[in-house]
C-alpha cells in the first residue's frame, strides 16, 4: 500500500478527456426475434412518485448547499515558499551556488481555529515553509506566522494578524458513525474552496506507519494534493476531522486526524507552541484471531501488552508483557 501526503508541490495541471465522439458503447440490446426486453413491463412511476423522490434528492442537494456555505468562511488556502533541493543540488554541480536561493511553492488548506487569526493546518504543509501566506474566502491574503507543529499528529497552527474571523465549529468525532454523509473541502492542485463529498469509510486506521500517532478516519470523499489541512465534515457543517493523507496507488482512500485530537493539539501548540504527552512506557497490538486461540480470548477484546519498559510507569503498575487491558478510564478498548 503506497501512501501519500496531500500537499501540492511542482503540480502541474493534470485533465483527462473522455472523447465524446465516434461511436458510443450500446446501452441497451434490442430484444431478440419473439422476446422482450427485460424490464420492459415494469410499472412506470407515476407523476407525484417522480416529484416525491426529485424532492428528496432536492433536500439531499440542499444539505450539502449548506454544509460549503457555512463551512467555507472558515476555510483557507496556505501559500507556502520552500528551499527547492532538487535545483539546489544542481546549481552546486554546475557551479552557480550564491546565486539566489532556488525556491519552490506549495499549496494546502487550513480551518480558521480562532476568531483571532490561528489557523490549523497539517505539519506536512507548513513544516519546511520559508514563508507563509494564507487566502481567506472574502479575498484577503495575508502573511502567518508558525506557532507550532506536532510530528506526531502531522498538525499544525499557524497565525495571521487579524480579527473577527469565523472559526469552524469542531465535532464529536468519537460519536461520528461508520456510513455517514462527510464533505471535504479544501484547495487541491490550489483550486480553492473545492467541495467533495462522500462517507465516512471507518474509525479508528492506524497502523500506516506515516506518523507516530495514528487513529484516523477513512472517507471516500475526494482528497487530492492541497487538501492537507482542511476539514472534513459533516451535514451540520462541523469538523470531523483534517484531512491529512491519501492512499497514492487507491481511489476514494483518505484519511483525516479526527476532531478530537486536532482540537487537542491545536489548543496546546496555540498555547505553548509544543505538544506535552504523558508517557506510559508500555506497546500494545491487537488481539488477533491467533493470539485470541493461543490465550483463549475473545478476538480483537482489548489491547495485548507486548512490551513494558524497565521502571517506566506500566512497569510500576505491575503491567507485564502478556497482559491484556480491556478497559481504559471504565471505557471499553474497542475492537479494531
Amino acid at each position: 500500500m503506497t501512501l501519500a501526503r496531500t500537499p501540492a508541490r511542482f503540480v502541474l495541471p493534470l485533465v483527462t478527456v473522455l472523447s465524446l465522439g465516434g461511436a458510443a458503447p450500446a446501452l441497451a440490446q434490442a430484444a431478440p426475434a419473439g422476446g422482450r426486453v427485460i424490464g420492459a413491463d415494469a410499472p412506470v412511476p407515476t407523476p407525484a412518485q417522480v416529484q416525491g423522490a426529485t424532492a428528496e434528492a432536492k433536500r439531499l442537494s440542499e444539505g450539502f448547499v449548506a454544509v460549503a456555505e457555512r463551512t467555507s468562511p472558515s476555510v483557507v488556502q496556505i501559500d507556502i515558499t520552500a528551499r527547492d533541493e532538487k535545483a539546489d543540488a544542481l546549481m552546486r554541480f554546475f557551479g552557480r551556488s550564491g546565486q539566489g536561493e532556488p525556491v519552490a511553492r506549495g499549496t494546502g488548506s487550513g480551518v480558521v481555529f480562532t476568531a483571532d487569526g490561528a489557523i490549523l493546518t497539517n505539519n506536512h504543509v507548513v513544516e519546511e515553509a520559508l514563508t507563509i501566506n494564507v487566502r481567506f474566502r472574502d479575498g484577503r491574503y495575508l502573511p502567518a506566522r508558525l506557532v507550532g507543529r506536532d510530528p506526531a499528529t502531522d498538525l499544525a497552527v499557524v497565525k495571521v494578524d487579524a480579527g473577527g474571523l469565523t472559526p469552524a465549529k469542531f465535532a464529536d468525532s468519537d460519536a461520528a458513525r461508520v456510513g455517514e454523509w462527510v464533505v471535504a473541502i479544501g484547495s487541491p492542485f490550489g483550486l480553492g474552496y473545492t467541495v467533495t463529498a462522500g462517507v465516512l469509510s471507518a474509525k479508528g486506521r492506524g497502523g500506516l506507519g506515516m506518523n507516530m500517532i495514528e487513529d484516523y478516519l477513512q472517507t471516500d470523499a475526494s482528497i487530492n494534493p492541497g487538501n492537507s489541512g482542511g476539514p472534513l465534515c459533516n451535514l451540520q457543517g462541523d469538523v470531523l476531522g483534517v484531512n491529512t493523507m491519501i492512499v497514492g496507488k487507491g481511489q476514494g482512500i483518505g484519511f483525516a486526524v479526527p476532531s478530537n485530537i486536532a482540537q487537542r493539539v491545536g489548543q496546546q501548540l496555540l498555547k505553548t507552541g509544543h505538544v506535552s504527552r504523558a508517557w506510559l512506557g508500555v506497546a500494545v497490538q491487537d488481539v488477533t484471531p491467533e493470539i485470541a486461540t493461543a490465550m483463549h480470548l475473545t478476538p480483537g477484546a482489548g489491547a495485548l501488552v507486548n512490551n513494558v519498559s524497565p521502571d517506566g510507569p506500566a512497569f510500576k503498575a505491575n503491567l507485564r508483557p502478556g497482559d491484556v487491558i480491556e478497559t481504559f478510564e471504565d471505557r471499553e478498548i474497542p475492537r479494531t
